[in-house]
């Protein structure tokens, strides 16, 4: 992404510029990446198949929204593969307080069983996300 010109952060910018969101071990692996032991898509395939709601500012272009919507995409194929076509849901817009309903509504339909529709997966971002290109996997059909 960063090749591409989008001003997203990279591992030593997010650990010098927010120590705070990261264990101190992080900083062990932010000058190459590809040695994480774990990635996005894998820790939130994790969560799989209860509920997951990603919430994202795409004003933040720092954050990556493009990365974040592509690999949101990609974890639905493995939740749809266990049987949850509900979930993930992505409610990814530009500084706004109208998250807080779909937060709302998530957690009343998870935490107290209400029943309240949670079929959001949106986003502001004009994002054009080549699947094809990232997702280069087929999930594994379970009996």
């Amino acid at each position: 992404m960063k090749r591409q010109g989008s001003n997203v952060a990279d591992g030593p910018r997010l650990v010098d510029e927010y120590p705070q969101w990261f264990s101190p071990v992080f900083s062990n692996y932010v000058r190459n990446s590809a040695t994480l032991p774990y990635d996005n898509l894998e820790l939130m395939a994790l969560i799989a198949p209860r509920g997951l709601l990603v919430i994202e500012n795409t004003a933040l272009d720092f954050l990556g929204p493009w990365s974040c919507y592509g690999c949101t995409l990609a974890v639905r194929v493995i939740f749809e593969a266990l049987g949850d076509k509900d979930n993930p849901r992505m409610s990814q817009v530009s500084h706004g307080n109208h998250q807080y309903a779909d937060l709302t509504a998530f957690l009343n339909k998870l935490l107290l069983r209400q029943s309240v529709s949670t079929d959001v997966f949106t986003t502001d971002g004009d994002f054009n996300f080549p699947a094809g290109e990232w997702i280069d996997w087929s999930p594994p059909v379970f009996p």
